[in-house]
């Protein structure tokens, strides 16, 4: 099964490699793809991938499941709440937090919610040897019954004057007072109540594939993400209001708690970045006043400020949002320009003492200098 889908996979333009992981009723293929792929054209490429793989799915040997193209691990999942009860079930911790969802997905910038620690429903039916045995039923019989009431079956037409209006029987359960009204004949043609012979009862899987408790009580997870050109900070706040509304709405026996807030975490680190960047503008301006001179190291120090002032502009202007990286590279791109300041600057004072003018000095300094250390900061940037 694995080398189907892999050979379809391999079709791509874009693949660098593969990686499978076979083990007993399930194969993972991890697919690599180039490094010059740009991340607006990944959506594409997924697109991509999914038609190769669902191209084969009738290749694929009898009782295998469709295969999934998982494309979403990447989003990061910034805000994590838990919804915890202590008398209520799992069942109504889901659709509570289902509930939660859908008022959530309405806030600014929220791309995607997902619930952790849901419980797979199932129904237990326990079979009475004891009555099964006197009535004559089998489990083959009960299985029968129930192949009969899912098969879907044409149920015909009513036929009017201007219309045909089809009839539709779905044989579904609502209920497991239902099931146990479920019609069960023998081998000899006796009838009986399914409720009769076995007791039909809701429960959850067991073991429990997943299971999440917030201080020893049974909880839903609630975690959300933001848009890819969404400020996570201001999404945070958001979330935190609409939560705050929907706590004094709750039925009784619910509790929501804050797990995990990126906003908060990244408006604090920003908070402290933004100061380790001033302290260091400070410090630079400081120092080269204090080593070249009032004159001089106020030149250097002004066209600094006024570098990292347009670059600010700049971002507000086009969208770039302030966080960690944005800053740490202001902060290299700082080092790099009183660096070549001060290169330009010790190359114009050795031009004058040569007898050049002024002017004829500052531009030969630049100029001169302008293409080792452009070279300079490109083997900056590519390390």
């Amino acid at each position: 099964m694995t080398y189907v889908l892999e050979e379809s996979i391999q079709s791509l333009g874009e693949l660098y490699y593969l990686k499978s992981d076979n083990r007993a009723g399930l194969s993972k293929i991890t697919v690599y793809v180039k490094k010059e792929i740009r991340a607006k054209d990944m959506q594409q490429l997924w697109d991509k991938l999914r038609r190769k793989v669902n191209d084969v799915q009738n290749k694929l040997p009898q009782g295998a499941v469709p295969s999934k193209v998982n494309d979403d691990f990447g989003d990061v999942l910034g805000v994590f709440y838990s919804l915890s009860s202590e008398t209520r079930s799992y069942r109504e911790l889901e659709d509570c937090a289902k509930d939660i969802k859908n008022e959530l997905l309405n806030v600014k910038d929220v791309a995607r919610i997902e619930l952790f620690g849901v419980q797979t429903r199932t129904i237990d039916i326990s079979i009475k040897p004891n009555l099964m045995t006197s009535c004559g039923v089998t489990i083959n019989d009960i299985a029968t019954a129930f192949d009969r009431q899912n098969r879907i079956v044409d149920a015909g037409a009513m036929e009017t004057d201007k219309n045909r209006i089809r009839v539709q029987s779905t044989g579904s359960f609502n209920s497991t007072e239902e099931i146990e009204n479920l019609t069960v004949s023998n081998s000899k043609g006796e009838y009986f109540r399914l409720g009769e012979i076995a007791e039909i009862t809701e429960s959850y899987s067991h073991p429990a594939t997943n299971i999440m408790k917030t201080g020893n009580v049974p909880a839903v997870g609630i975690a959300i993400s933001t848009v890819s050109d969404g400020n996570v900070v201001e999404m945070a706040k958001l979330i935190s209001e609409r939560m705050e509304e929907l706590r004094s709405s709750l039925p009784e026996g619910f509790k929501i708690d804050i797990l995990y807030d990126q906003g908060h975490e990244s408006d604090v680190a920003n908070d402290g970045f933004v100061m380790n960047l001033i302290v260091s503008v400070i410090t630079v301006v400081a120092v080269l006043l204090f080593f070249i001179g009032l004159k001089n190291g106020f030149l250097i120090g002004s066209g600094l400020i006024f570098s990292i002032l347009g670059t600010l502009i700049y971002m507000q202007a086009t969208g770039i949002a302030l966080q960690r990286m944005s800053l740490a590279a202001i902060i290299i791109a700082m080092g790099m320009l009183v660096d070549n300041a001060i290169v330009v600057y010790d190359a114009t004072l050795v031009n004058m003492q040569r007898g050049m003018r002024k002017r004829i000095a500052i531009i030969n300094a630049a100029t001169s200098t302008a293409m080792p250390l452009l070279e300079d900061i490109l083997l900056c940037l590519t390390h």
